[in-house]
């Protein structure tokens, strides 16, 4: 089971066994998405441009692994976790179908760490 921790409906491409085809599975958002806070630190210049590093904060509503449930959040939060192979994010690149203004449709795949 997919929990959507997202603000977003996220939709991904699954097999479909009963035409040997695939179909769209449409996951709609929970109320509270889970955020991580990103802090933002200059670390000098280049040719008068500022460079910043971003580092990442605390994880919020992430709930506690559950038996068969994997959780659905942003790339982001993914990515300031480690250890939580039942977090997993919708994986936007290359292998994402877009719409005709490059927009993401749906996912062909999800994207753990």
């Amino acid at each position: 089971m997919f929990i959507n921790l997202t603000p977003h409906v996220i939709k991904v491409q699954v097999p479909d066994y009963e035409t040997g085809g695939s179909r769209i599975l449409a996951i709609e958002p929970e109320p509270q998405p889970a955020r991580v806070a990103a802090v933002e630190t200059l670390v000098g210049y280049m040719y008068g441009v500022e460079i910043s590093k971003h580092t990442f904060g605390k994880v919020e509503n992430l709930p506690e692994p559950q038996q068969g449930v994997a959780f659905i959040v942003s790339g982001m939060v993914r990515d300031a976790l480690k250890g939580r192979p039942d977090v997993l994010a919708p994986d936007t690149g290359k292998t994402a179908v877009r719409n005709q203004q490059g927009q993401v449709a749906y996912v062909t795949r999800l994207r753990g760490k």
